[in-house]
């Protein structure tokens, strides 16, 4: 509303990204009546993340129909990772960085409900620990509700309940569901091998799609027709042994722009 007022008293209004940005996912509408519905500029982190904005703007879904500047103000700064990491051993330690509960909030965007959430990730870490692997469980920081707080004890894990870029240098390999969330864009700038667990909920674009294969392994999910999300447990844990030998910079030159490793 601040911003509407500002608009009508004559001024500009600038809005500004956050989170991973969604200049690499498929069109959705929210953003456009979220955050450019106010703006007359919208500043995001570089230009690709900017030209895919673009492409995702839907001037139609505008209350106030004004063209809105899309401008990447990250340009220019070079991306230094220190990747290309291959452990002497086959990674043992996984986090999974959980996504977003949102109790009874009702939303734009696609999401998961969360019983289905709760189940899917209480039979993910019950896998991972049959397999061998040492879980770390790290819970977003900001949920409405959440799963018990000794779910990932119950299942022989260990829960992190601190932001991702203190956490995550413990784990071989980090898994990851949401590719709008902080923690995606963290990871990935980050010396950790990730593994992305695709639901389809926000689809990445071709060219994202393409450039992030080279830096983390995709894993793709479905749901089944209880809603319940599937996964070919032998493709994730494939995904997580190739994850080390992943470490193209691309994605997040082209996405984030300037990154600094934890």
């Amino acid at each position: 509303m601040l911003q509407w007022a500002v608009r009508d008293a004559g001024g500009e209004a600038v809005g500004h990204d956050h989170g991973s940005g969604n200049g690499h996912v498929a069109p959705e509408i929210y953003r456009t009546m979220f955050e450019y519905e106010m703006t007359d500029r919208f500043a995001t982190f570089t230009t690709g993340q900017a030209e895919g904005q673009r492409a995702a703007l839907t001037p139609g879904l505008l209350v106030r129909p004004h063209s809105v500047s899309i401008e990447g103000v990250g340009d220019g700064q070079s991306t230094v990772l220190r990747m290309g990491r291959v452990p002497e051993r086959p990674p043992r330690k996984i986090m999974v960085l959980s996504s977003y509960y949102f109790g009874d909030v009702i939303t734009c965007e696609g999401y998961i409900p969360d019983l289905p959430m709760l189940d899917f990730e209480a039979r993910l870490i019950g896998e991972l620990k049959m397999r061998g692997y040492d879980v770390i469980y790290k819970p977003h920081p900001l949920i409405v509700t959440r799963p018990p707080h000794d779910m990932a004890t119950r299942l022989g894990g260990v829960e992190l309940d601190r932001p991702s870029e203190e956490v995550i240098n413990r784990a071989d390999v980090v898994l990851m569901f949401d590719p709008l969330s902080t923690a995606f864009a963290t990871t990935l700038a980050s010396d950790r091998p990730a593994v992305f667990i695709d639901l389809g909920l926000a689809p990445l674009t071709p060219s994202a799609s393409a450039l992030l294969a080279l830096r983390a392994a995709i894993v793709p999910a479905c749901f089944n027709r209880d809603n319940r999300i599937q996964i070919d447990w032998e493709k994730l844990a494939a995904g997580i042994e190739a994850a080390p030998a992943l470490s193209d910079a691309g994605f997040v030159s082209k996405y984030y722009g300037v990154c600094l490793v934890a």
